[in-house]
């Protein structure tokens, strides 16, 4: 979560994923929610809507 400006957020997902060989270095993408919340705990819940929408369309 990062201050968009002043009494406004925007959410971030972070999701990183290794290949099974633990020496290389996990796959690490960013995502971030495209609306501004006006709360911290609105922007929380916008991020892991977006988690949870990104987990349901990779194959795990």
């Amino acid at each position: 979560m990062k201050q968009a400006g002043s009494d406004s957020w925007k959410g971030t997902v972070t999701l990183s994923r290794e290949e099974g060989d633990s020496s290389s270095s996990p796959d690490t993408t960013q995502y971030e929610v495209n609306t501004v919340s006006s709360t911290p705990e609105e922007t929380f819940e916008e991020a892991k809507a977006l988690a949870y929408r990104i987990l349901g369309e990779i194959e795990l």
